[in-house]
């Protein structure tokens, strides 16, 4: 009687599994749409960052010398801010 009820167990998650092996096909078309999907809205969304510093005049990226500058700045001026603070313990 056991080996009966596992033997329907096993045979009933056999069938159900069937639809979805049937299925496999399309999901690699979905995987393909899903990325052309994204591949759209990361253009999109690039295209748009684009047009609003056009409109407001800045520039895509910092040039590495800005980049060197900036850190500077923002080393100096977090000394400002934190200064040596006495130690709790």
């Amino acid at each position: 009687m056991k080996r009966s009820t596992a033997l329907a167990g096993v045979l009933v998650a056999l069938a159900a599994s069937l639809p979805v092996q049937a299925q496999s096909g399309d999901g690699q078309r979905r995987f393909e749409r899903y990325q052309q999907q994204r591949e759209f809205r990361r253009e999109e969304h690039q295209r748009r960052q684009q047009e609003r510093d056009e409109r407001e005049g800045r520039q895509g990226r910092l040039t590495p010398e800005e980049r060197q500058q900036l850190r500077r700045d923002i080393r100096e001026h977090g000394r400002d801010v934190y200064r040596d603070q006495p130690r709790r313990f």
